[in-house]
């Protein structure tokens, strides 16, 4: 583990990925898999989609260290580019020659244009908007990382133009502004905040705050993420176990922040491990996971359904470790090398 790295955050990452590949695993795709609906109402599965959220808290903590980090906007969105991009390559093409080779891929053989998005960190809806097209990321789970995108320039430009805490001022008014939106049914400005995904803003406010409180100790600041926490939960209106699992989700995450006893539980080998690779392996488990299973269950009958996904989990973890240690520094350090100027390249911290 790098020396700059925070182990109770890698450990974040780990619980957030582990959530996440139990929902795509046992629930998001019960209609095309052998065991159907057999595990998709049981809670942690159902609701591990909220693992995401868990990702958003996780970088508004980080991302406002990061900006404290940076001496302009531009090495920021650098700082960002290099930690993003390599793996979107190396997983854009294993995703696409993939799906080129196994006829069971979940959303059907993707065309060439498809990478464009992910590449570009860009939100298809706005390609389709500008360019009246039909573009689909490669993958699903990539939309989260449009999410990301958006916040970090916005609250980066609002970082280096207004100070910190009116940057998470700003944020955290866009979040309420949402929430306001969406429960007076205003529907054509919740379509226009929806373009900036000002409705998950509000778990990045809470993460920004968290980290705030954590290296002030100012009660305000946790007082001000426990509030915004609440505001991103009861979002999950429609659904009480949502909220609840929401609700989980935020006191999971603030909790080893106020306990360092906790930290050391939240940092155990087991999701420390998952956390460092836990970038690429979020960019490449859903559709090969959901494809290598459909590929093999046949072969394996003697397996019990509940654990027929492990060998193709084991597999992608093994990629995404190969992915974590050789192929995404390799390709990391050569952008920097070949790109980036003597002085830049100094205040970038690869490995960030």
């Amino acid at each position: 583990m790098g020396k700059n790295r925070i182990a109770f955050l890698d450990g974040y990452r780990g619980i957030a990925i582990f959530l996440v590949i139990l929902f795509h695993t046992y629930s998001r795709w019960n209609d095309v898999l052998p065991y159907n609906h057999d595990y998709s109402n049981f809670f942690i599965f159902k609701y591990g989609f909220l693992g995401v959220e868990l990702f958003f808290l996780i970088s508004g903590f980080v991302i406002l260290m990061t900006l404290e980090k940076a001496v302009t906007f531009k090495e920021f969105l650098t700082k960002r580019w290099l930690r993003l991009f390599p793996a979107m390559l190396i997983a854009s093409i294993i995703i696409f020659i993939s799906s080129n080779i196994f006829k069971t891929w979940p959303d059907g053989t993707p065309q060439v244009t498809n990478i464009i998005p992910g590449l570009l960190f860009i939100d298809p809806q706005w390609i389709n908007n500008i360019f009246k097209s039909n573009l689909a990321s490669l993958d699903g789970s990539f939309w989260s990382l449009y999410v990301e995108v958006k916040f970090y320039i916005v609250f980066g430009i609002a970082y280096f133009t207004l100070g910190r805490n009116k940057a998470i001022a700003l944020i955290s008014i866009a979040s309420v502004l949402w929430f306001v939106c969406h429960f007076a049914d205003l529907i054509l400005a919740r379509k226009i905040l929806s373009l900036f995904s000002f409705n998950y803003f509000g778990w990045f406010s809470a993460g920004a705050l968290a980290y705030t409180y954590y290296t002030s100790k100012s009660k305000i600041f946790l007082f001000n993420s426990i509030s915004m926490g609440l505001i991103s939960c009861l979002l999950f209106i429609n659904d009480l176990y949502e909220i609840i699992g929401a609700i989980f989700i935020y006191v999971l995450f603030v909790l080893p922040i106020l306990m360092k006893s906790v930290q050391r539980i939240i940092a155990n080998k087991f999701f420390l491990f998952l956390g460092v690779i836990s970038y690429p392996l979020y960019l490449v488990h859903q559709y090969l996971l959901i494809a290598l299973i459909k590929l093999y269950h046949n072969y394996f009958i003697i397996l019990p359904d509940l654990i027929l996904p492990i060998p193709a989990l084991i597999i992608i973890v093994l990629l995404a470790v190969l992915i974590t240690r050789f192929l995404e520094p390799t390709i990391k350090n050569l952008f920097v090398r070949k790109i980036y100027t003597p002085r830049l390249i100094k205040s970038i911290t690869v490995k960030s």
